[in-house]
């Protein structure tokens, strides 16, 4: 389990930087990079680590991190990047990306 949730981590990280930089208007590559690494390891590890053991049903508990996902790094890129405007669809986007990826890779294994 913990090697594919670093592989999980490392894919989540690949593919939602470039899109919350690009939706977010690009404020800087280093800053951004960096703000991603951080929002995803506060994030990730709630979603694969603590939010299952509250749920009996699998797509409640999906549905649920997908939500709560969203929200809070809305929030945190906002706060750490000041883009309050856009942070919510970035956020979006980049996890509606990796979330549907997640469900065809586990639908494939």
């Amino acid at each position: 389990m913990i090697l594919a949730f670093w592989q999980a981590y490392l894919i989540t990280v690949g593919l939602e930087t470039p899109v919350v930089w690009w939706l977010l208007g690009k404020p800087g590559k280093l800053q951004m990079v960096l703000a991603s690494i951080l929002v995803n390891s506060v994030t990730l590890p709630c979603v694969w680590f603590v939010l299952p053991g509250l749920f009996t049903n699998y797509w409640a508990y999906w549905f649920s991190a997908e939500a709560l996902v969203v929200a809070s790094e809305a929030v945190l890129y906002g706060a750490l990047l000041g883009l309050w405007n856009r942070s919510l669809a970035a956020s979006f986007w980049a996890n509606a990306l990796t979330a549907l990826l997640g469900l065809f890779i586990g639908f494939l294994l």
